[in-house]
């Protein structure tokens, strides 16, 4: 390729001059076209030099005045069709079309008129003149970046990727992709609800492509961070677990990284929310597909372990966004069940004879830490204020050789899953500084009831003075569970 640069004459005659002495004594006479058309017909296309090639470019256009009309085209869309297969060929005709419209630059009118004779010879795997028609408008009003963005996203290509095309085919190098990523930006926040991408391997691709626009974004501060606040203001978080790889991206540099500083509160919330969202999915998809796993009936009787898991869900779906992590243990009887269901990765529990076996999962509230114990009868929510207890994120989302009984051995302020406990434990959680998520008004225990809701005197429920005491009075029977040594 950069034989062609070198063959390319870009500043002064004498390289021109430079250029002749340096090839053969057949290729340093002046070129006719019309020889040069002869050869492409008799299919020996390939057999032009450098000047030959580079003279269709300079003199096509003064041989075009003294042809009829039919020759003009029929000899344009040849050069076209021959410059699919011939490098050298396609560079010099590619660099003088763009550099027409990029640069205000004379090219031939018969060629620029033909240029889709090129573009339908292609294969289908070739993106150059897909770009090349877009990067050529791009100089018309601002919003034509669109164009290119949106090739780009059909091609999975980021700017680096753009301008590498678009060096190795024309020499070009000074197209102006300033707007592109907060383009991106704008793309991505219109097609992730479109219609069109209702397909999971679209919307794969989008998630991917997305991460790599922000990657070679390299003005963090202001372009990079100004895309990715344009699609936190605009992203519905019920989209969120849709694309994993963008959501990754974030945890990684705006959540844990230090890039959230460049954000508004707004987004820096949205964040949050998102973040949230997709840890709240997973917890979500365990407990289905834990409950798929179980047999709807025990005895006669329909499985009351079912109802109990779908209430957890519930309960937790009112504080989807203020998850900042969250990890999932399960026991190795539970493996086959999970799969690649989880956007989280899980980690298989260490055996234990001892504990009945369940699922965990590990909610980062951040001043603490919750553990849910899905199933049986011991299970239980369990609290720790990181305040009190330094090293539990640590021990909690690190350690990769926990069992049940390690876990409960922890410690920890308990909480029980018993008849109504929903309306206590929001109470509990309030008194320790979680709360549901933002502008919650009515609060959902089960799949038909739901309470409205007030941050500072909780649930209004109809909960009778019967019901109450019948809480009580399972409750006195309830221990909280313990793990031998």
């Amino acid at each position: 390729m950069n034989l062609k640069f070198q063959l390319f004459p870009t500043v002064a005659p004498t390289e021109l001059q430079n250029l002749s002495n340096t090839l053969p004594a057949s290729s340093q006479r002046i070129p006719e076209l019309d020889h040069i058309f002869e050869k492409i017909a008799q299919g020996q296309g390939n057999s032009l030099s450098a000047l030959e090639c580079l003279w269709c470019v300079l003199k096509k256009e003064e041989w075009d005045q003294e042809r009829s009309l039919n020759e003009v085209n029929s000899t344009s869309k040849q050069l076209w069709i021959e410059a699919v297969n011939n490098e050298l060929l396609r560079y010099y005709l590619l660099r003088g079309y763009l550099r027409y419209f990029l640069e205000n630059q004379p090219f031939v009118t018969s060629l620029i008129d033909s240029f889709n004779t090129f573009k339908n010879n292609l294969s289908d795997h070739e993106c150059i003149a897909d770009l090349i028609d877009a990067v050529a408008e791009i100089n018309l009003p601002s919003r034509i970046i669109y164009s290119v963005v949106t090739k780009c996203c059909q091609w999975n290509l980021g700017k680096h990727e753009l301008l590498k095309i678009l060096w190795e085919n024309t020499g070009i190098n000074t197209v102006d992709l300033d707007e592109f990523t907060i383009t991106v930006a704008n793309f991505f926040d219109i097609s992730s609800h479109n219609s069109d991408f209702k397909n999971d391997t679209d919307k794969a691709s989008l998630d991917d492509w997305l991460v790599k626009c922000l990657n070679q974004e390299l003005d963090i501060p202001n372009k990079q961070a100004k895309a990715v606040e344009n699609i936190l203001i605009g992203f519905r978080k019920e989209f969120a677990s849709q694309y994993p790889s963008f959501i990754d991206w974030l945890k990684f540099h705006y959540q844990k990284g230090d890039r959230a500083k460049h954000l508004s509160e707004s987004a820096r919330r949205k964040l949050g929310e998102l973040i949230g969202a997709v840890n709240f999915s997973d917890f979500a998809n365990l407990i289905k597909l834990v409950a798929k796993s179980l047999p709807e009936m025990q005895g006669a009787k329909n499985n009351p372990q079912i109802n109990q898991l779908f209430k957890r869900s519930y309960f937790w779906q009112n504080y989807s966004d203020k998850f900042s992590q969250v990890r999932i243990f399960i026991p190795s009887t539970s493996e086959g069940i999970v799969e690649n269901n989880l956007h989280n990765q899980y980690t298989v529990l260490a055996r234990d004879y001892r504990s009945e076996p369940t699922e965990i999962c590990v909610f980062d509230f951040d001043l603490c830490l919750i553990v849910e114990f899905f199933r049986g009868k011991d299970s239980e929510i369990r609290l720790f204020p990181c305040d009190r207890y330094p090293s539990i994120r640590q021990m909690l989302f690190e350690r990769n050789d926990l069992s049940i009984g390690d876990i409960r051995r922890l410690g920890g302020e308990v909480h029980d899953h018993i008849y109504l406990w929903q309306s206590n434990c929001e109470r509990w959680l309030y008194k320790h500084g979680i709360l549901p998520n933002s502008g919650l008004n009515v609060f959902k225990v089960d799949k038909t009831q739901e309470y409205p809701y007030n941050v500072y005197t909780g649930m209004v429920s109809n909960i009778s003075d019967e019901q109450l005491e019948q809480r009580d009075r399972k409750l006195s029977y309830w221990q909280p569970p313990t793990c031998r040594v």
